[in-house]
């Protein structure tokens, strides 16, 4: 794919929407597959890392039936999946080839949990670049009694997993904070023949496992910091609509808020208060930004969210708040760029945000902005709407992360940027290329008020809270 190319879109004045939730697309239907029915899931995103999962499910004989994907095959698909329970004698069957997860961390780690109370043995083929984030999940499965074994040559490793019916619950602090980790925990611990698994995690990660859990009638319990959930347990077969990606329609949030006067609506949007901690980072920085949740009836609140792009002022940003919105720190860096005055953002050493940090600070450098790296801080001196920024050659690094932070910096600059190694976006983002492209035109920059059909209301200023995610 060639380098994505972007320039100054002014004035925004648009209502838009993105792509189903990734995390709550492969959730709902892994929860779908285990359920004792037919289950139709709307919205479904049909990227790669989801899809994989289809595949995966219906490796293990679950009937599943897609339909839709318009516009070139990125828009939202419908499921029909025929639930087929935890048992051999219902439907479920050893699949005969390796399941193959790819570069897909998160779909992996869950199937790993939901294979592990399987009688049979589970081959999972993944590439080098999941290692670190599956070995805790092995190991909180060995603990519960599950013998999982890694092999093969880097690029091409091999998770067999030997499941059994003796699996055991078990109580205990998560190997590390991920959310990916808790959600095969909780898959494995429903499948537990007897007991309840409980697992603490030093700080709320994200929630929608065992929101979504609960939405499919399958009980767990939260005390504090602790998660628990009784074994023995099997889905309710239920419909379930998918709300748009908030981590998705960051990108446009944040260029909105960059941009005085421009007016922006994104529609029916996850809203679950562990994915909006950026949200109250940008009110933090003066950005007009209100919310209205429309439906809670399945388990996850959406709806939508209304920018109307003001002057932004500086902020500070602790290094736990980097941790809860590593996946938006590019573009709160580019927000930090134009905002007045300087802007300091906090990492852990060796974290996921710091690397995030560094490679976004860099783009900034190219662009004219000043950042100094100061200890375990960024800092970036905000030119407070004074100019444009300067277009730049830009790098991705095959992170699609960064490659929405270059964007949103290259949406308020002067001249044309151009971002390599960023086609990892259409990925995450079905899409994405040709929404960026309605950026550029009239066809989204009309000068003219977008219609609002419910009121603003604005969010509270407000740190990240208890209730806050790691991006994970």
């Amino acid at each position: 794919m060639p380098p994505i190319r972007v320039q100054m879109a002014r004035p925004i004045a648009v209502e838009l929407s993105v792509p189903g939730d990734r995390s709550i697309s492969h959730r709902a239907l892994l929860l779908a597959a285990l359920s004792n029915g037919p289950c139709e899931l709307r919205g479904f995103v049909p990227s790669p890392e989801c899809l994989a999962a289809v595949e995966a499910c219906r490796g293990f004989g679950v009937p599943v039936e897609m339909s839709g994907g318009g516009d070139g095959g990125r828009g939202p698909v419908r499921l029909l999946v025929r639930g087929v329970g935890h048992g051999v004698g219902r439907g479920v069957v050893e699949p005969v080839d390796p399941i193959d997860c790819g570069s897909f961390a998160t779909p992996l780690a869950l199937l790993m949990g939901m294979a592990a109370g399987f009688p049979f043995r589970t081959r999972f083929l993944a590439d080098s670049r999941v290692a670190e984030g599956v070995q805790p999940v092995v190991e909180l499965l060995q603990s519960m009694g599950v013998r999982v074994l890694a092999s093969g040559p880097v690029g091409a490793r091999m998770y067999t997993v030997d499941g059994s019916r003796g699996l055991r619950a078990v109580r205990g602090p998560l190997p590390v904070l991920s959310s990916r980790v808790k959600g095969a925990g909780l898959f494995a611990g429903m499948s537990a023949g007897s007991g309840r698994t409980t697992l603490v995690e030093p700080v709320r990660t994200r929630d929608h496992t065992e929101r979504m859990m609960q939405y499919f009638l399958v009980k767990t319990l939260r005390s504090g910091n602790a998660i628990s959930i009784h074994g023995g347990q099997v889905p309710e077969s239920r419909d379930f609509p998918i709300p748009g990606d908030i981590g998705s329609a960051a990108v446009w949030i944040v260029a909105a808020a960059m941009q005085p006067g421009a007016d922006l609506v994104v529609r029916e949007v996850g809203l679950n208060e562990s994915r909006t901690v950026f949200l109250r980072i940008l009110v933090r920085m003066a950005a007009q930004i209100g919310e209205s949740v429309k439906e809670w009836r399945f388990g996850e609140p959406w709806g939508h969210v209304t920018v109307h792009g003001m002057p932004l002022r500086s902020v500070r940003v602790t290094a736990e708040e980097s941790t809860l919105v590593a996946d938006e720190l590019p573009v709160l860096a580019a927000a930090a760029a134009v905002a007045d005055g300087e802007s300091c953002f906090a990492v852990e050493a060796g974290s996921v945000a710091a690397r995030l940090m560094a490679a976004a600070a860099a783009n900034l450098e190219r662009m004219g902005v000043e950042v100094r790296h100061m200890g375990s801080a960024w800092h970036i001196m905000g030119n407070g709407f004074r100019g444009p920024l300067r277009g730049a050659l830009l790098s991705a690094g095959g992170d699609h992360r960064l490659a929405l932070g270059a964007v949103a910096a290259g949406l308020v600059a002067d001249g044309e940027s151009e971002i390599e190694h960023a086609d990892v976006v259409e990925d995450v983002y079905p899409g994405f290329s040709a929404m960026l492209a309605k950026f550029q035109t009239r066809e989204i920059s009309m000068g003219i008020e977008p219609r609002v059909a419910f009121p603003r209301r604005e969010i509270p200023v407000a740190g990240s809270g208890s209730g806050s995610s790691i991006a994970t």
